[in-house]
């Protein structure tokens, strides 16, 4: 007898599909998130006839471009192609757009003072030597702080007390603001000598001077 072999050769010609039929995907967060760990939990997957079929990132636009209160990061294209080096013509596109509604955060604001009238007045310079900004996608903003000071009154003032507020206001690349106060509270501790008590008759009128002029005292 005679053998006969016959050698059967496969060709893999076909490209592997991707599993689902739209080929884009539309992703919301918040700023600050991790992206690459957004894109690993939502990673395409496709099937090969004949093996794996391999998916791998080919573009990413990466950046915060902040417009009309968000932010975005482009978008990440993918690709997938067998063991055979079949690749499909068509990519997977994730776009995560980074929602920026985060507020900016102050630190280093001191705690509020209260002082009396005759007490030096605070140092406001070193008290907010330390003041900082930051912001989840804008990183440091400490160079935006603005510092709105009170409108200064020289002594104690009518009434229990008066309050100096410093009012502190920063604002991210998206327009989200931040206002913190610090209040230096001046309490009317003045005690006041006009003198010793008399008698008025026959509905004399006499002026006490408290050698603070304007100043009403209760």
């Amino acid at each position: 007898s005679t053998g006969v072999d016959y050698v059967i050769t496969v060709l893999d010609t076909q490209a592997p599909v991707w599993d689902s039929p739209v080929l884009s995907l539309v992703i919301d967060a918040e700023c600050g998130d991790d992206v690459n760990a957004i894109l690993a939990a939502n990673l395409p997957t496709a099937t090969d006839a004949c093996g794996s079929a391999i998916v791998s990132l080919v573009t990413s636009t990466s950046g915060i471009i902040c417009g009309g209160g968000n932010a975005s990061s482009g978008n990440h294209s993918f690709q997938v192609e067998d063991e055979c080096g079949n690749i499909n013509p068509d990519l997977f596109v994730i776009t995560i757009n980074l929602l920026d509604t985060q507020q900016p955060v102050f630190s280093g604001i001191p705690a509020d003072i209260t002082i009396g009238c005759n007490d030096p007045y605070p140092n406001t310079a070193a008290l907010f030597a330390n003041v900082t900004a930051s912001d989840a996608c804008d990183g440091d903003l400490t160079d935006q702080i603005v510092l709105l000071p009170p409108g200064f009154v020289v002594g104690c003032v009518p009434g229990p007390s008066r309050d100096d507020d410093y009012t502190f206001l920063v604002t991210d690349a998206c327009g989200n603001t931040t206002e913190k106060i610090f209040t230096i509270t001046i309490t009317n501790d003045l005690n006041v000598e006009l003198g010793p008590d008399i008698t008025l008759c026959n509905n004399e009128t006499i002026t006490l001077d408290a050698g603070n002029p304007g100043l009403v005292y209760e």
